[in-house]
């Protein structure tokens, strides 16, 4: 596992968990780690869904954050590494603005050209994630069959 990719998606994290603690959006780094073209998918999500470009629009998406919850962090639990990909297996807990706190399970894909983000997507479960990576390697060695099993229950 290459540790520089791992680093960089770890960074995300810290990166949005700062920006959501202190109220400021961390551009500088941001441009540093994610690459001129990055897509952030959060089709999934039901509160602000959307797809967001470049810093711009990563910006936007922690704007979105910061709108509707008081206090917001995500965890990387597991980091799985194939290919371009990273799945991050991950625990958000937040505070809602109502007060409402909130501690969900989910899992991230991360596609890495070098050391920089290209395309990051939220609001998978672990599944999803795994089904994202397999879909994506069939495409780049046609005639290969995965198969796709749930982890064991720790």
């Amino acid at each position: 596992m290459s540790t520089d990719r791992i680093a960089t998606v770890r960074r995300i994290f810290e990166l949005v968990n700062e920006a959501t603690r202190s109220h400021r959006f961390p551009g500088e780094e941001a441009h540093e780690i994610l690459d001129p073209g990055f897509r952030l998918d959060a089709s999934r999500y039901v509160f602000n869904p959307g797809v967001y470009g470049g810093v711009d629009g990563f910006r936007e998406f922690v704007d979105g954050i910061l709108e509707m919850w008081e206090a917001v962090e995500i965890h990387p639990q597991e980091l799985r590494e194939s290919g371009e990909k990273i799945v991050a297996l991950i625990v958000l807990r937040g505070r809602g603005r109502e007060g409402v706190e909130v501690s969900r399970r989910g899992a991230n894909v991360f596609t890495l050209r070098g050391d920089r983000v290209v395309e990051w997507i939220v609001g998978m479960d672990e599944r999803e994630a795994m089904k994202e990576v397999v879909r994506d390697r069939t495409s780049e060695h046609a005639g290969r069959k995965y198969e796709i099993r749930p982890r064991e229950p720790s």
